[in-house]
């Protein structure tokens, strides 16, 4: 049986992680989703600060993992293995459930030191089987590198995914630039199917963001992005793990931020609309999932 998601709201003491090495810091928030609040390199933001580090809310952060599956389930209902599951409601904005529920659940902290973290995550009942999630974090003085871990503890198959969903600082010269094979529009769009990347949704020469309103997932990513702000002369590199084939970009009209998100299935996957190349995982009892995410940070003399 599955519960509700636990509802989170700021304890009155709390405590937060903060990694350092050279000119890079980070600071992460177990309590709120083992959520990034902040990673600046020098004094440049290299991910949008937390708008709030008291407010529970995982859209308010700089990054969250994605945890037991990315972006949405129509309707929170999906069939596995011959049966139909049930997702209780996680977001207010819709009646998708979305981003699975590591990004809303309290992680514990069982590693710190310098330069790294380890936090994990036992399932809450919302998601119908039992599971174990470790986050890694490391940091380097110009990179910061995060790894999850699922590992199904139940005695059936579990589907799974796994993701991150950083935001990015949207300036006015920001490019973005990265290579896949296909765009799918989100999963409620009318015409919902693989379509050739033209016009608007190709960023494989790199360009700026421009104002069109976007939040597709790319199949066939060829595993990193390049990020460069040329206002400041920083740039970014991100990569997935050698398995990270999908990514998801959102640039929402008219804000400070975009999200470049490396996730290891395509967003429908568990609804079976993403057809057989979505990169949904079925785990044995027992087995495990991993999946990681670097981001290389370079400031320009």
């Amino acid at each position: 049986m599955t519960v509700a998601p636990p509802e989170q709201s700021a304890p009155e003491m709390r405590d937060l992680t903060t990694l350092t090495c050279g000119d890079l810091e980070l600071v992460i928030d177990p309590v709120f989703g083992a959520r990034i609040n902040s990673a600046r390199l020098g004094g440049h933001d290299i991910l949008r600060p937390v708008l709030d580090e008291t407010d529970p809310e995982p859209l308010q952060a700089a990054s969250f993992p994605l945890v037991p599956f990315s972006n949405r389930v129509i309707d929170g209902q999906f069939e596995w293995g011959g049966r139909l599951y049930e997702l209780p409601h996680n977001w207010d904005a819709e009646d998708n459930a979305i981003h699975g529920e590591g990004w809303k659940a309290p992680w514990r902290e069982v590693r710190t030191g310098d330069t790294f973290c380890e936090h994990v995550l036992t399932g809450t009942g919302w998601w119908p089987w039992l599971y174990e999630c470790r986050q890694i974090t490391e940091i380097g003085p110009d990179r910061l590198r995060q790894t999850l871990t699922l590992t199904n503890r139940g005695a059936s198959d579990m589907p799974a995914g796994l993701g991150f969903h950083p935001y990015f600082p949207r300036t006015p010269q920001a490019r973005l630039g990265f290579e896949a094979d296909y765009v799918w529009p989100p999963i409620d769009a009318p015409d919902f199917d693989r379509g050739s990347i033209t016009d608007v949704f190709d960023f494989s020469a790199g360009k700026p963001l421009g104002r069109a309103h976007i939040d597709h997932a790319y199949e066939g990513w060829k595993g990193r992005a390049h990020i460069t702000y040329p206002e400041s002369g920083l740039s970014l590199m991100v990569t997935g793990s050698s398995h990270a084939r999908h990514c998801v970009v959102y640039v929402p009209e008219g804000e400070p931020y975009f999200c470049f998100e490396p996730v290891s299935h395509l967003s429908g996957a568990l609804n079976g609309v993403a057809g057989s190349n979505a990169g949904l995982t079925c785990l044995r009892p027992g087995e495990t999932l991993s999946f990681s995410m670097q981001i290389e940070a370079h400031l320009a003399p």
